[in-house]
C-alpha cells in the first residue's frame, strides 16, 4: 500500500484567531488518496490540542464552546520589510519538535504541503525545508492559495518538486503517474478524511464552488474560474456524518456565493437542516458573508429555523459610487430594507454583522467613516475588512504602482496589517481611528 503524508503548515503573522480555520482542501484531498488505496497521514501544524506542544508551553490555550479560539504561538523574528509595523510578530502552531516527530513517524512515498494566504508563506517555507531535511529525496508537492497566486515566487523560495496552481487533481495525477503511484479519482467537497485531530466539535463545509461576480479586489474567480452549484443532498449527508461520527456541532460555510441560485441548492439544504436539527443541536456560521441582494424573507426565516446563529453581509460600502466602480453588487437603498427584514424574520440585530472594505488604492478614509456611521445606528456589528492586494486581480497593477511596498516581489507586503496602500488620504492613524470607531459604535447595542 503506497503511503502519503499531507501537511497543514504553521503560520507567521501579527495576529491569528481560529474562526473555524480548517484544512478544508487537504481533508478532501486526503480522502481522495484514501479511496485510491493509499495509507494516509494528515499532519496539522496548527493543532490547538497538540499534547507535546501543551506540555512544552505548560498550559492550555483558550477555546470557546463554538470550537473557536486561540492557537499556540511563540515570538518570531520580524522580517525587515514588515518593520514599519510596531507590533510583535509570531509563529502560530505546534512546536517544531512535535512537527518533526509527526513527520518522522513513518516514511511516505510522497508528501503534499498546503498553503493559504500569500503573506503566510514563511510557515510554508519552514515546513518544506523541514520535510526536505528529513526526507531529501522524497517528492514534495505544494498546492493551495499561495501556490496558485504566486507560483513563480513559490518556485524560487519553496523547495518543492511540483507547484500546483488551482485544483490539484489534473497536475497531481500527471505527477503521480510519473512516480509510478496510483492515480486519484475526482475530488469531492462532500467526502472528508476521517481524523479526530481536525474537528474538535467544529467543521468547515461548502455547498457551492466559486462566485459569479468579478469584483476587482477579489481572487475568487482566479481560484475557481466558474461558479459550480452544489449538491444539497450530499452536503446534508456530510453534515450528518460530521455530527454523528466526528462530534461536530458548529459548522462554518466556506462558500463565496452561498445564496446565488439558492432555489436550486441552498433553500433545499435549509429544509433538510431544519429536519436534521429537530434531533440534534447544530449551529451554522457565515464567516465569508453572503450577498445581500439574494436575501429575502423566506430565506432568512428558513436560516433561523435551520440553526444559523449569526449572519454576515458583504456590504463593503454604503456608497453607490463604490459599487459602481469596484463590484456592482448592490445599491445603498437595499441595505436598510434588508437589515429590517432580517430582524423581522428572527435574527437578533446583535448577530447581524456587516463587512466594510477599507484601505483600497486611492480610497479616502472619510468614505469608510461615512459607511460606519450609516450602518452602526441600525444596531448591527460592523467589521472592518482591511484590503490586501491580491495578485492577478483587476486592482493588482494599480496597487503595485501606488504602493510604497514591493508588492510584486515580496508577498509578505500583501499583509493588510501594514496598510499596503497607505497614502496621505488614508494613513495608519486613520485606520486605527476607523477600527476604534467601528468597535465603539458596535458596542452601543440598541434597546
Amino acid at each position: 500500500m503506497p503511503r502519503v503524508t499531507l501537511v497543514f503548515p504553521p503560520i507567521y503573522d501579527f495576529a491569528l484567531y481560529d474562526l473555524h480555520l480548517k484544512p478544508f482542501a487537504l481533508l478532501k484531498l486526503a480522502r481522495a488518496f484514501e479511496k485510491a488505496g493509499y495509507d494516509v497521514e494528515l499532519v496539522n501544524a496548527l493543532d490547538p490540542f497538540d499534547e507535546m506542544t501543551r506540555k512544552a508551553r505548560g498550559a492550555k490555550i483558550k477555546r470557546n464552546a463554538r470550537g473557536q479560539g486561540k492557537f499556540y504561538r511563540e515570538p518570531a523574528l520580524k522580517p525587515e520589510v514588515l518593520s514599519p509595523v510596531e507590533r510583535p510578530f509570531f509563529r502560530y502552531g505546534i512546536i517544531e519538535d512535535s512537527l518533526r516527530a509527526q513527520l518522522e513517524a513513518r516514511e511516505p512515498d510522497i508528501i503534499l504541503l498546503g498553503s493559504q494566504m500569500t503573506y503566510w508563506y514563511l510557515g510554508v517555507k519552514e515546513a518544506a525545508e523541514l520535510i526536505k531535511k528529513i526526507y531529501p529525496r522524497l517528492p514534495l508537492v505544494l498546492g493551495g492559495i499561495y501556490a496558485s497566486l504566486c507560483p513563480e515566487h513559490a518556485g524560487q523560495n519553496i523547495p518543492a518538486d511540483l507547484v500546483v496552481q488551482g485544483e490539484a487533481d489534473r497536475a497531481l495525477n500527471q505527477f503521480l503517474e510519473q512516480m509510478g503511484l496510483p492515480l486519484l479519482g475526482p475530488l469531492s467537497d462532500y467526502d472528508f478524511f476521517e481524523g479526530p485531530r481536525f474537528y474538535y466539535g467544529a467543521a468547515a463545509i461548502r455547498l457551492n464552488q466559486g462566485c459569479p461576480f468579478r469584483c476587482s479586489y477579489c481572487a475568487s474567480r482566479l481560484l475557481c474560474t466558474d461558479f459550480k452549484p452544489g449538491n444539497h443532498e450530499k452536503l446534508l449527508g456530510q453534515i450528518k456524518w460530521l455530527a454523528d461520527k466526528q462530534g461536530a456541532r458548529h459548522f462554518s460555510f466556506y462558500d463565496d456565493a452561498l445564496l446565488f441560485k439558492k432555489e436550486d441548492s441552498f433553500l433545499p439544504l435549509l429544509h433538510g437542516l431544519k429536519e436534521l436539527n429537530s434531533q440534534r443541536k447544530l449551529c451554522f456560521y457565515l464567516p465569508n458573508a453572503v450577498h445581500l441582494q439574494y436575501l429575502d424573507a423566506e430565506t432568512a426565516r428558513a436560516m433561523v429555523e435551520a440553526g444559523f446563529q449569526e449572519i454576515r453581509l458583504g456590504i463593503e460600502s454604503t456608497a453607490d459610487d463604490f459599487h459602481n466602480e469596484y463590484d456592482r453588487k448592490l445599491q445603498s437603498r437595499d441595505i436598510r430594507e434588508a437589515i429590517a427584514m432580517l430582524q423581522n424574520c428572527g435574527f437578533d440585530p446583535w448577530n447581524i454583522g456587516v463587512y466594510l472594505l477599507a484601505g483600497l488604492p486611492g480610497q479616502n478614509w472619510r468614505q469608510v467613516e461615512a459607511s460606519i456611521r450609516t450602518m452602526a445606528p441600525l444596531g448591527v456589528r460592523v467589521h472592518l475588512a482591511r484590503y490586501s492586494p491580491v495578485p492577478h486581480t483587476e486592482l493588482w497593477e494599480r496597487s503595485c504602482s501606488l504602493s510604497t511596498y514591493p508588492l510584486a516581489d515580496e508577498p509578505l507586503t500583501h499583509n493588510n496589517t501594514i496598510l499596503p496602500m497607505e497614502h496621505a488620504g488614508f494613513t495608519t492613524e486613520n485606520m486605527l481611528f476607523l477600527k476604534n470607531l467601528a468597535l465603539e459604535l458596535s458596542q452601543q447595542r440598541p434597546l
